[in-house]
């Protein structure tokens, strides 16, 4: 769909099917940054950028339909419709607010670390030791770069050592000092 590099000047939206944003290492390793699920749009917050290259390569996985708006529309559609500007600001202020949660995670060298972190983080943000998990198990995933069966293991590992407890979206924290231990200063 897209290349690394590409002058972004068409917003892309993807109407249906499946696509990732991946990047390449010099010896020909490729690392998922996210996967897309139609609809959504790609790579928004790169189309007014003063220098708007693609950061990432945009890689069909399934068959897909595209729509290219040129960035002019994109300008028009936000002067005329407040819902549309609404819509565009929400999707590149989520995705700052996912790439900041995942740098912040970065530092812990270890997923269950991360998810230690994670998790305190959100019960002292929603003030109880029952966590309502924001994100769905693919996106948390993503968000601290691993695959999903790895993630649902340092969860079932958490379980079993007693120090949280799941349940369809709500967690709770059984143990916070246990989880503050796997923790790094």
């Amino acid at each position: 769909m897209a290349f690394r590099g590409d002058h972004y000047d068409r917003l892309l939206v993807l109407l249906s099917g499946t696509a990732r944003s991946e990047m390449s290492s010099y010896h020909g390793k490729r690392y998922t940054v996210a996967e897309h699920s139609a609809p959504c749009v790609l790579a928004p917050a790169f189309l007014f950028g003063a220098a708007n290259t693609l950061p990432v390569s945009i890689v069909c996985t399934a068959d897909a339909e595209l729509l290219r708006l040129p960035r002019s529309t994109v300008v028009d559609l936000c002067r005329q419709h407040g819902a549309f500007l609404q819509a565009f600001l929400s999707e590149v202020s989520d995705r700052l607010a996912a790439l900041a949660e995942k740098l912040r995670l970065s530092r812990l060298a270890t997923l269950r670390e991360r998810v230690a972190d994670y998790l305190l983080d959100a019960s002292d943000v929603q003030g109880t030791r029952t966590v309502q998990l924001p994100h769905s198990r693919q996106a948390l995933a993503e968000i601290m770069g691993v695959t999903r069966p790895a993630l649902s293991r340092v969860f079932s590992e958490l379980a079993e050592a007693q120090l949280i407890q799941y349940d369809r979206g709500a967690l709770q924290i059984l143990n916070p000092d246990g989880l503050r231990q796997l923790v790094p200063e």
